[in-house]
C-alpha cells in the first residue's frame, strides 16, 4: 500500500486526540502468570540416561511402578481421545557408521574431499563386541555419529481437539486433602538445626561462610522416612461454565478448553472480517482485569498434529493455549473451582505495519495504537484503520474437565523449610489415570529461569536435557520450579546453595511424596518417592547438592553444571568479567525483558563480587566465601545418587575440568556411586561451525541415555545404564567416541605426553587490541564503524567466546596421524616482565585451513596463565583446558599451535605492560 495513504492519518490522530506518549502500554505477554497477591511478578519461563551397576553399590534397584491405562477427559458433552499411548522407548543404537562428511566449500574447484574419504580404513573406529579391560594394549574405538535414529516414541494423539463444551455436568464429590507435615527425622533435624546457623534475610541476603565441616554435617545427615498420612476433607463443588462467543469490530473469538492428557490446552478460534493478522496476549490479573491466584498461560503452544518423536522442535498453532491452573484445592478446605483467564486478541492493520515499521516513529506509534484500540468509542470509530481490539475471557471449570479424578498439569506454591513459597509446577505422566502412580523427575531451570510451565516447550536447553514432553512420554511426573529469589518464587536467590536451594528442592520432594496431596507418585517408601533429577546449568547444580544431602533422591542427570564457582567464574583468581556481567544480565536484565518486572532477588554479596571483579580484577573474602558455598565440592564424598554426568566441549563458563573433577570426587568416595560421563558438542558456547555442524543426532543419543539412566535407577527397570560406555566425547569433527574407561583413568592416555617446544618471544599486553576474542564482531558488522563499537563496549563485557589472537606467541605443534589428544595439556614457561598485568593467555588453535581461514580455537577456550610482572624471573606451570581432539589425515586435521596471547575478552581488563617468554615446554596426553 502507497505511503501518501496513511500521511496525513497519522498527524490527524495524533493532533486531534492529544495522546501523549506517556499514555500509552503495551499490554500481554506471551508467558504470562495471574496472580492477585503481592508475592511475586509476572514471568516467563526459561525453557529447559543411562550407568555401570558396580557389584559394590550400596543401592539396590527400585521396584517399578504399577501399570496405567489410557488417560480420560472428564466433559459432560463429550470426550476427547488422547490417542495411542506411548509403549516403545529411546534406545541405543549399535550400528557403526562412517566418519560424517564434512561440507563443500563455496569454490568447488578448490574444495577438498570429503572426510570419510579421507580416513584409512585401520583408522575408522569400530564397535567392540565387548568392551575391553583396563590392562589392554589398546583399547576398541567406537564412532556412532551418524547412528540411525533411535525408535521413536509414539505421540499423543492430536494435541488440539474440535471444541468441547461443558453444560452442567454432574459432578461426583472430590474430597479435597489437607497437607501433612514433612517426614520428621534425621535430616529434618538437621535442617531445623542448620536453619538456627543461617537466614534468609531479603535486606541483608545474609549467607554462612563456606564451612566445609558444616557441609560434611548436611552431607551426613539422613531423613527418616516415615509418618502418618493427613485426614481430609471434603470441599464445594462447583458447577462448569462455559466462555461465551464474543463478536466486536469484526472480530469474532469463540475460545475452547479441553483437557487433553492431563493439560489444559485449546484454541481462540478468532478470525477477523477484514481479513487482518491477529496477535494474542495474555492479560496479567495486576492489571486489575482478571485472572486467579498464581494460574500461568502459555499461548501458542500447542503442536499442530503429532510429534514424530518427543525431542522434535513443534509447530505450534498460534492461536492455542496451554492453562496450568493454580491448585487452591491443596489448601485446607478449598475446592476446585472455575478459573478465569483473559486473552487481548488484536488486529494489524496494513496502516499498523506501516506507521510501526518507520524509524524511531515506529516506537512510539506502536504503543500509541495500542491504547487507541482499547479507548471506549474512539476505538470503534478507529478500527477500519488501526485495527480493532477485544478481550476474550477463558473460562477453566476445573471441577469438571477432572471430575472423574483425571490428573491435570497445575502450578502451586510450595512451602519451604523457612515458609518460603516456592512456585513449583506439576505435570502427570503421559496416560496418567485416577488411582495410578508413577515415578518423577524434578526438571531444574538455567539461572534466572522460572522453571518450565509449556508442556511442548523446546530451546535450546533441550540439546542436553530431555523437554516436558519427553519425560511424560517416557512415563515420568514431571515438576519444575522457579528457585528462590525469582518469578513468583519467594526469598533471596544464593547460587544453588545448599543451606537454600538444596533445601527447597527436598521440601518439594516432601510435597510431591505426601498421599494427601494425589500427585500419583510411586513410592519407594513412606514419604520416598521414586525421584531423578535432571535440568543444565543452574538447573544441574542443584542437582549435586540435593541428592548430596537428601536420600531420597534417586539418580541424578547433571548437564552443563559445576564442581566450584570460584573456580569457574575466578580461575587462578582472574575474574571472568564477561561471564560475571552475562549473569547479572540474565538475573536483572533479561527477566524485566521477558516478563518478570521485578527482577530477581539476588544475594547483595553477589552484586559486591561482580562489582569488585570488574574494577579491580579482584573477589573480596566474603563474596568469594558466599560463592565458594555454592555448589557441590565436599558433598560429593557423601553422594550415593547414580549420576550421569553430561558437559560441553564448547563451555567457557563451566568447561571440562568441572565434570573431571566431579566424576574423580564421586569415584573416591566409599559407596561406589554409579558415575559416567558423556562430553557433548555445546555447553554455554555455540556448537553451530557452518564448515562442521553440530551432529544431528546428539539429542536423540543423550535423551537415550538419560532415560536409561533414570529407567534404571529410578523406575528400576531393566539395566540399559549398564550398556552406557563410561565415557563418551564428541571430537572437533563431532565424531561420537567411547572408552570403557574415564580420560584421568590409568590406561587411557599413553605413559608419555607429546612435548612441543618453544624459545619462545616477547609480548607487548595491550587491553582487548589483538587479543583472544578482540576479532569476535558479527558478520553483520564487520567492515563498518559499528565493529568498533561493537567490541570495546560489548564484547568488552559479554564476549564470552575465544578466537584466534594476532598479538601472540605462537608455537606449532605436531600430533601423529590417528593421535587423539583428550584431557588437558600442561603447559611450562620461563618468564620476566613489567607491568600492570596479573594474567596472559593461552589457548590452542586448529587452523588456518579451507574450512577455517583465519583458525579456530579448540572448543573456543582460553586459559588464563598467572604470572607477576616485577621485572624478576619466574616459572609457571599450570594445565590449559581439557580439549577433544583427533587427527585425521591430510587436510581433514589442519595443523594446531599454542597460542600465548595479552589479553582475553572473557577475561577483560585495562592492563598494560610487557613479557618476555622462555623456555615453553606443552605436553599433551595423547590416547593410548
Amino acid at each position: 500500500m502507497a505511503a501518501s495513504r496513511f500521511i496525513g492519518r497519522v498527524g490527524g490522530l495524533a493532533v486531534a486526540l492529544g495522546v501523549g506518549v506517556g499514555a500509552a502500554a503495551f499490554s500481554g505477554h506471551a508467558v504470562a502468570w495471574a496472580d492477585t497477591s503481592d508475592s511475586g511478578s509476572s514471568a516467563s519461563s526459561e525453557a529447559p540416561s543411562a550407568a555401570n551397576s558396580d557389584a559394590g553399590s550400596t543401592r539396590s534397584p527400585r521396584t517399578s511402578p504399577r501399570g496405567r491405562g489410557a488417560s480420560t477427559t472428564a466433559d459432560a458433552s463429550a470426550s476427547v481421545d488422547p490417542g495411542p499411548q506411548p509403549q516403545t522407548r529411546i534406545s541405543r543404537d549399535n550400528s557403526t557408521p562412517d566418519i560424517p562428511d564434512i561440507p563443500e566449500q563455496s569454490t568447488p574447484e578448490t574444495a577438498p574431499p570429503p572426510l570419510v574419504e579421507s580416513v584409512p580404513a585401520d583408522f575408522a573406529p569400530v564397535e567392540a563386541a565387548s568392551a575391553p579391560s583396563a590392562n589392554q594394549a589398546a583399547e576398541t574405538w567406537t564412532n556412532s555419529v551418524n547412528a540411525a535414529p533411535a525408535a521413536a516414541l509414539a505421540p499423543p494423539a492430536d494435541p488440539l481437539p474440535a471444541a468441547v463444551t461443558i453444560v452442567d455436568p454432574v459432578l461426583i464429590p472430590v474430597l479435597e486433602p489437607a497437607p501433612t507435615a514433612a517426614p520428621t527425622g534425621a535430616v529434618s533435624g538437621f535442617l531445623s538445626k542448620a536453619g538456627d546457623l543461617v537466614t534468609d534475610d531479603a535486606g541483608t541476603g545474609s549467607l554462612p561462610v563456606a564451612m566445609p565441616l558444616e557441609w560434611a554435617y548436611l552431607a551426613y545427615s539422613r531423613r527418616e522416612l516415615s509418618g502418618p498420612a493427613a485426614s481430609v476433607d471434603p470441599g464445594p463443588v462447583a458447577k462448569a461454565t462455559t466462555s461465551e462467543p464474543l463478536t466486536k469490530n469484526g472480530i469474532t473469538v469463540n475460545p475452547t478448553t479441553a483437557l487433553v492428557d492431563g493439560i489444559i490446552q485449546g484454541t481462540m478460534q478468532a478470525t477477523s472480517e477484514r481479513g487482518n493478522p491477529l496477535t494474542f496476549s495474555w492479560v496479567d490479573s495486576r492489571n486489575g482485569v482478571d485472572g486467579t491466584n498464581g494460574g500461568k498461560v502459555v499461548l501458542g503452544s500447542v503442536p499442530v498434529g503429532n510429534l514424530p518423536t518427543p525431542d522434535a522442535k513443534p509447530v505450534t498453532d498460534p492461536q492455542s493455549y496451554t492453562i496450568l491452573p493454580y491448585a487452591t484445592w491443596l489448601d485446607p478446605g478449598v475446592a476446585k473451582t472455575t478459573q478465569q483467564f483473559s486473552i487481548r486478541v488484536t488486529e494489524v492493520t496494513e496502516f499498523d505495519e506501516f506507521v510501526t515499521g518507520i524509524p524511531l516513529i515506529g516506537l512510539v506509534a506502536a504503543p500509541v495504537i495500542t491504547l487507541l484500540q482499547q479507548l471506549p468509542l474512539i476505538s470503534d470509530l478507529l478500527a477500519p484503520i488501526i485495527g480493532a481490539s477485544i478481550l476474550a475471557t477463558i473460562n477453566v471449570d476445573v471441577a469438571a474437565l477432572t471430575k472423574d479424578g483425571a490428573p491435570v498439569a497445575f502450578t502451586y506454591r510450595v512451602p519451604s523449610f523457612d515458609g518460603t513459597l516456592i512456585s513449583t509446577n506439576y505435570f502427570p505422566a503421559s496416560g496418567l489415570t485416577a488411582g495410578d502412580e508413577a515415578p518423577a523427575a524434578l526438571f531444574g531451570p538455567g539461572l534466572g529461569g522460572g522453571g518450565e510451565v509449556n508442556p511442548y516447550g523446546y530451546s535450546s536447553t533441550n540439546d542436553f536435557t530431555p523437554t516436558v514432553a519427553a519425560l511424560r512420554a517416557e512415563d515420568y511426573n514431571v515438576v519444575t520450579w522457579a528457585p528462590r529469589g525469582n518469578y513468583d518464587s519467594g526469598g533471596v536467590l544464593q547460587l544453588d546453595n545448599p543451606f537454600y536451594e538444596g533445601r527447597d528442592a527436598s521440601a518439594i520432594v516432601s510435597w510431591l511424596a505426601n498421599p494427601s496431596n494425589n500427585l500419583g507418585a510411586a513410592l519407594n517408601g513412606p514419604g520416598d518417592p521414586k525421584v531423578g533429577m535432571v535440568g543444565g546449568s543452574y538447573g544441574g547444580g542443584i542437582q549435586w547438592v540435593t541428592a548430596s544431602t537428601d536420600p531420597r533422591i534417586d539418580a541424578i542427570v547433571p548437564a552443563i553444571s559445576w564442581n566450584s564457582l570460584p573456580e569457574s567464574l575466578y580461575p587462578s583468581e582472574i575474574f571472568k568479567t564477561s561471564w560475571g556481567n552475562f549473569l547479572l544480565l540474565a538475573l536483572e536484565v533479561l527477566p524485566p525483558v521477558t516478563g518478570n518486572a521485578a527482577g530477581a532477588r539476588i544475594n547483595d554479596l553477589i552484586y559486591q563480587a561482580i562489582l569488585t571483579g570488574n574494577l579491580f580484577g579482584r573477589v573480596g573474602e566474603s563474596p568469594l566465601a558466599m560463592v565458594n558455598s555454592s555448589g557441590p565440592t565436599v558433598l560429593l564424598n557423601k553422594l550415593e545418587a547414580p549420576a550421569l554426568i553430561v558437559q560441553g566441549t564448547y563451555d567457557s563458563l563451566f568447561p571440562l575440568d568441572q565434570a573431571v573433577t566431579n566424576a574423580q570426587t564421586i569415584l573416591a568416595n566409599p559407596y561406589d556411586t554409579p558415575v559416567k560421563m558423556i562430553w557433548f558438542c555445546g555447553g554455554h558456547g555455540a556448537c553451530n561451525d557452518e564448515a562442521v555442524p553440530a551432529p544431528a543426532d546428539q539429542r536423540t543419543q543423550i535423551y537415550a541415555d538419560t532415560f536409561a539412566w533414570l529407567n534404571q535407577y529410578v523406575k528400576g527397570e531393566g539395566t540399559a545404564a549398564d550398556a552406557i560406555p563410561t565415557f563418551q566425547w564428541y571430537d572437533q569433527r563431532n565424531a561420537l567416541w567411547t572408552s570403557d574407561l574415564f580420560s584421568f583413568d590409568e590406561g587411557f592416555n599413553k605413559p608419555q605426553p607429546l612435548v612441543t617446544t618453544s624459545d619462545g618471544g616477547s609480548l607487548a599486553i595491550l587491553p582487548l587490541l589483538g587479543g583472544s576474542g578482540s576479532s569476535g564482531v558479527p558478520e553483520q558488522f564487520k567492515g563498518t564503524p559499528l565493529a568498533t563499537l561493537y567490541r570495546f563496549p560489548f564484547d568488552r563485557f559479554i564476549g564470552v567466546g575465544a578466537s584466534v589472537a594476532s598479538n601472540a606467541i605462537n608455537v606449532p605443534i605436531t600430533v601423529g596421524v590417528r593421535d587423539q589428544v583428550v584431557g588437558a595439556p600442561e603447559l611450562t614457561f620461563t618468564y620476566s616482565g613489567l607491568g600492570t598485568s596479573r594474567a596472559v593467555f593461552a589457548q590452542i588453535v586448529e587452523g588456518p585451513s579451507p574450512e577455517f581461514p583465519d583458525g579456530r580455537v579448540l572448543g573456543g577456550l582460553v586459559t588464563a596463565v598467572p604470572v607477576t610482572l616485577d621485572g624478576k624471573e619466574h616459572t609457571v606451570s599450570m594445565p590449559l583446558q581439557q580439549i577433544a581432539y583427533s587427527q585425521y589425515p591430510d587436510r581433514l586435521s589442519p595443523p594446531l599451535s599454542l597460542q600465548i596471547t595479552s589479553s582475553a575478552t572473557q577475561f577483560a581488563n585495562s592492563a598494560i605492560g610487557f613479557i618476555n617468554i622462555s623456555d615453553i615446554n606443552l605436553e599433551l596426553p595423547v590416547r593410548a
